[in-house]
């Protein structure tokens, strides 16, 4: 995202570091002593998640299997990830696909704004049979 200012926001949340959990399996504590776990499917920056084919297990020991189940950021106690993941190389990997998806989303130099003359250097067009005094 971008600040009010134009500028891009630097992430400051471990929510970055899911973004490059997509598809792993998670196990997700919750505030209220129950556990959910599936594979993320989403993730943002609230820390609101996604997980599909999903278990949730209540405090009480009773366990829902849920197709798809939407975890609030706020009810989030802890996040456990599975044993040899590597999170700064899939965090990395994520960041890479990101700035790709970014430099294609640009449009062509010739078409960026930074790439028109200032306005008192372009040349005038007129829709009119002539141009005004």
């Amino acid at each position: 995202g971008a600040t009010g200012d134009g500028m891009p926001r630097e992430p400051k949340s471990i929510a970055v570091l899911l973004e490059g959990m997509r598809g792993e399996m998670l196990t997700v504590e919750l505030k209220d002593d129950a556990e959910v776990s599936g594979v993320l499917e989403a993730v943002d920056a609230g820390m609101n998640m996604e997980l599909g084919n999903a278990r949730k297990v209540l405090a009480s020991g009773e366990a829902v299997e849920l197709e798809a189940c939407f975890v609030p950021g706020t009810a989030v106690r802890y996040v456990h990830i599975p044993p040899g993941v590597d999170l700064l190389r899939r965090y990395s990997q994520h960041e890479a696909n990101v700035q790709r998806l970014a430099r294609a989303a640009r449009p062509p130099r010739h078409l960026r704004p930074s790439a028109m003359p200032p306005p008192e250097e372009r040349t005038p067009i007129y829709a009119g049979p002539a141009a005004p005094p």
